[in-house]
């Protein structure tokens, strides 16, 4: 079953009625057709959004979270995403944690700024097509 792990703009959107992509996605996993991951760092992101002061946001936000498997920050995880900055000019913490997870875990990344980590070597791109079937670079 492909892994996937989720870039934080991608829940941000949804949680905004910006897009449906994660929508889309939670039902390939509901197929059994995909596995969705959250890296530490994006459980940390959504939480420091101004929404997560509305209670009910929050709740949901809790409860969303929960549907997704979390990849906690070990050390390992954090010499990957050290080496990734290291090597990525301008690629900032948040991001590398989130490449890291995603080649940690031999994953797809899915996320809506592919410029931001497109230099990273190892680590693969989660597309899908308009027809809903998997494509994977």
């Amino acid at each position: 079953m492909q892994k996937v792990v989720l870039d934080t703009d991608i829940i941000i959107d949804f949680t905004r009625k910006a897009s449906t992509y994660l929508r889309d996605l939670l039902d390939l996993a509901d197929q059994k057709q995909i596995r969705l991951f959250i890296a530490a760092v994006g459980v940390a992101e959504l939480m420091s959004g101004k929404e997560t002061l509305q209670t009910d946001k929050l709740r949901d936000l809790k409860l969303f979270v929960k549907r997704l498997e979390f990849v906690p920050l070990d050390c390992d995880l954090s010499e990957i995403a050290g080496f990734l900055i290291r090597d990525n000019k301008g690629l900032g913490l948040g991001d590398a944690i989130i490449a890291a997870t995603a080649i940690s875990l031999k994953a797809k990344l899915a996320t809506r700024n592919n410029k931001d980590f497109q230099d990273i070597k190892g680590l693969k791109f989660f597309k899908m097509s308009t027809k809903r079937s998997l494509i994977c670079f």
